[in-house]
């Protein structure tokens, strides 16, 4: 276990962090996209799981959350925040995903995805994949990076 040391750990968590928030503020524009494309239909349609909220609230409320957690992986400092930060928003989406497939298991996607897929002339199925990846990656990269921090901790003080 001699290759993990804080530097590179903290290199690599540098790089992974950035490219979360290039992600965070890229799907936060393409929803924005959407939502300024046909807000009229997001004004009046209620969201799937939150029926008192229209659907424009509820993602509002998300490209806000994506910008606010973007920002912080770029200007938070501390490995553990940026986790924490990272994997509290993935768990927010993982809720309300395994929700709506509970509660509607035929439903494809979300329909600012659609928008998406269809300015990109893919299927919903695949946008839907590709967001699925994007919360995998999220997921997955801070639990690595949070175990290698760990790890990179226990044999420093090991060693001394």
């Amino acid at each position: 276990m001699g290759f993990i040391s804080e530097n590179k750990c903290a290199r690599w968590s540098n790089r992974y962090f950035k490219a979360v928030g290039v992600l965070l503020f890229f799907i936060a524009l393409i929803r924005t996209i959407c939502l300024l494309g046909n807000h009229e239909c997001y004004l009046y349609t209620p969201d799937p799981l939150f029926i008192k909220f229209s659907a424009f609230s509820v993602i509002l409320a998300t490209v806000i959350f994506e910008v606010a957690i973007a920002i912080s992986l770029f200007l938070v400092h501390s490995i553990k925040t940026r986790v924490l930060l990272t994997l509290w928003l993935s768990s927010l989406f993982t809720v309300y995903r395994i929700g709506v497939w509970i509660y509607f298991p035929t439903w494809v996607s979300c329909s600012c995805r659609g928008f998406f897929s269809k300015w990109l002339k893919i299927s919903e199925q695949t946008v839907d994949q590709i967001a699925f990846s994007i919360l995998i990656f999220m997921i997955a990269g801070s639990f690595l990076i949070l175990t290698l921090f760990f790890l990179s901790k226990k044999l420093k003080f090991k060693n001394f």
